[in-house]
């Protein structure tokens, strides 16, 4: 399901922003 592979990559991409700003 592509859509539901966005969404994984949008919430890892999201996680490592929320590391990286620490």
């Amino acid at each position: 399901d592509p859509l539901a592979l966005a969404d994984e990559d949008a919430g890892v991409e999201h996680l490592n922003g929320i590391i990286s700003a620490r």
